[in-house]
C-alpha cells in the first residue's frame, strides 16, 4: 500500500511542474454590495504547459444584526487547462466561457448552491508571479438569480525587469589560439537562455549562430572577429560582445640579455660556427634555436 501511495504522489508531482497557494483579501460583490473575506486560490501549471486556477469552496459571506457570520456556499469553481503569457515576469491567464462549479468539501457549510445552477457564464483574468496573485471573476446569474457576482482577490504583481547579462570572450590562458566563450544569464529565475557566436564578423542570431548553452572554447587558426550574444526564449537580446582575434604566429626567436649567457649556452652563427664572443642586433643558434642578441 505505501508503495501504491508513493507511485501515485510522484505521478502528482510530475505533471505539476508549478503550483502556487496564494492567500489573500477575497472582495466579493454582488448587485453593487462589497462584502471581504480571506481566502487561498491555487494555481498550478502542468507538463503541457497549460494552468489551471481552483478556487476551492467559495462562499458569500455576511453578517447578520448581531454579527453573527453567515456562509452561503457556492462551490469550487476551477478553470483548468489556461494558456499563460509572460512578460518581465509575470504570467497571465483568461477565461470567458460556461463553467460548472462543483460542490466544495468545507464541513462547515450545510449546501451548495453551484452545482444547481448548471452552466455559468464566468470570464476571469488572472496575473501572478512567484508570491503574487491578481484575480478577478466576473459570475453572470443574472438568468438564473438576477444577480452579478463580482470577485477581486489579491494585488497587482510586481514587474520584474528581464535583464539579460552579455556572453564573454576571452583568451584562454596560456594558448595562443584558443577563446572562452562564457554564457550570458538573466535576472529571471526560470528563464530559458542560450548564447550564439559567430567567427566571421557576422551578427550573431538563432539563424546563423552557433548555439552553446555553456562556458565553451573555441580554437581558431585565422585572424578574425569573434562575435557573440545572448537570446532568451521571450526572445530579448543582450548587448552583442566582440572580440578582434589576430593569431599570435610563434617565429621561435628567443631573446637573450647578456653575452655572457650566450657564451655559457654555447653560441652558433647561422652557417653553424661557433661563437667565441657576440654582437647586438644579431641572430645566433642556442640549443637548436635561433636567440636574437
Amino acid at each position: 500500500m505505501k508503495k501504491i501511495a508513493a507511485i501515485v504522489v510522484f505521478a502528482f508531482i510530475a505533471l505539476t511542474a508549478f503550483a502556487n497557494k496564494y492567500t489573500d483579501k477575497l472582495t466579493v460583490t454582488v448587485n453593487g454590495e462589497s462584502m471581504e473575506q480571506q481566502t487561498t486560490i491555487d494555481v498550478t501549471k502542468g507538463d503541457d504547459g497549460k494552468y489551471t486556477l481552483s478556487l476551492n469552496n467559495f462562499c458569500l459571506e455576511s453578517s447578520d444584526e448581531d454579527g453573527t457570520l453567515i456562509r452561503l456556499g457556492v462551490g469550487n469553481i476551477i478553470l483548468p487547462d489556461r494558456e499563460g503569457t509572460t512578460v518581465d515576469g509575470v504570467t497571465t491567464i483568461t477565461y470567458n466561457d460556461a463553467l460548472l462549479i462543483t460542490e466544495g468539501n468545507d464541513a462547515g457549510i450545510e449546501g451548495w448552491m453551484g452545482p444547481m445552477l448548471g452552466p455559468v457564464p464566468i470570464e476571469m483574468v488572472a496575473r501572478f508571479n512567484d508570491t503574487q496573485l491578481y484575480c478577478e471573476i466576473h459570475i453572470n446569474l443574472m438568468d438564473l438569480l438576477g444577480q452579478l457576482i463580482d470577485v477581486v482577490f489579491g494585488s497587482e504583481p510586481e514587474a520584474i525587469a528581464e535583464v539579460l547579462i552579455a556572453p564573454t570572450i576571452t583568451k584562454k590562458e596560456g594558448v595562443r589560439n584558443t577563446l572562452v566563450i562564457g554564457v550570458g544569464t538573466t535576472s529571471n529565475d526560470g528563464e530559458t537562455v542560450a548564447t550564439y557566436y559567430t567567427t566571421d564578423g557576422t551578427d550573431p542570431s538563432a539563424d546563423n549562430g552557433i548555439v552553446i548553452t555553456a562556458d565553451t572554447e573555441i580554437e581558431l587558426s585565422e585572424n578574425c572577429t569573434v562575435k557573440a550574444i545572448t537570446i532568451s526564449s521571450s526572445g530579448k537580446q543582450s548587448e552583442i560582445s566582440v572580440y578582434d582575434f589576430t593569431y599570435e604566429v610563434d617565429s621561435g626567436i628567443r631573446a637573450f640579455e647578456n653575452n655572457m649567457d650566450l657564451q655559457k649556452e654555447n653560441a652558433f652563427d647561422l652557417q653553424g660556427r661557433k661563437m667565441i664572443s657576440t654582437g647586438r642586433h644579431s641572430l645566433y643558434i642556442v640549443r637548436g634555436k635561433k636567440i636574437l642578441r
